[in-house]
Parts: C-alpha cells; sequence; structure tokens
C-alpha cells in the first residue's frame, strides 16, 4: 500500500495507521482520509481565471477531494459555522452540496468525535 501512494502527507497518515497508540475511532478516519489517496481522483472540472475571465480546465488533486469529503473541526461550535460556509461556497458556484463526514479534533490521530452530514440550503 505505502508504495502506491505518491502525496507525502498520505505517506505519513500510512506510518500513523500502523502504530499501536492509535484508538479505533482515528484508524477509522485515517482510513477515510487515505481513500483518495489510494483511489486517486480522475475528475476534471471548469473553473473561471479571475484575472482573464476565461474557463479552464482543472484537474482535481488529491487534497481537493479529501477537502470535499471530509470537513475537520476543532471544537463542536466551530461545526455549523464550516457548514454554513460550505453551503454558501456551493451556492455561490451554483454546485450541489454532497454529504459530508465531519471530524471533530485538532487531528486525525486525537479526534474526539465524527459522523456524516447530508447539509441542505435554507
Amino acid at each position: 500500500m505505502k508504495n502506491n501512494i505518491k502525496d507525502s502527507y498520505s505517506k505519513q497518515l500510512v506510518q500513523l495507521l500502523s502504530e499501536n497508540y492509535v484508538d479505533l475511532d482515528s484508524k477509522n478516519v485515517l482510513i477515510l482520509v487515505l481513500l483518495n489517496a489510494l483511489l486517486v481522483p480522475t475528475s476534471k472540472s471548469y473553473q473561471i481565471d479571475k484575472i482573464t475571465g476565461r474557463r479552464r480546465l482543472a484537474k482535481t488533486s488529491i487534497v481537493d477531494a479529501q477537502k470535499s469529503f471530509l470537513l475537520n473541526t476543532h471544537t463542536i461550535n466551530d461545526l455549523y459555522n464550516q457548514i454554513q460556509k460550505e453551503i454558501e461556497n456551493c451556492y455561490s458556484l451554483k454546485q450541489t452540496l454532497q454529504p459530508i463526514v465531519c471530524i471533530v479534533g485538532t487531528e486525525y490521530v486525537s479526534i474526539k468525535e465524527y459522523q456524516q452530514i447530508t447539509p441542505r440550503k435554507r
């Protein structure tokens, strides 16, 4: 598995996955994070260049795919604000918002809780 991962940050997470001091919930979250490193995203999307105003083709990176799949906040109080930012961002880009796995904790190794949320527009 280590040989197939090209992203250096994801390689560090694989190292943490094999450590004994990591609890089961943290290992589950690490596996979710590493999904996008093992199954490299192949999607492409059009983005509008802010300088020229032209559309350009952009390839989705591993980090972009992880950010669209997982939402990491430090405290439970920040969770609502982060979800509202995601809703407003998708609304301004005229995109739909997909279900998100929300993780509360400072790092993936020391999480307090995680849950799956399906945000809705208001």
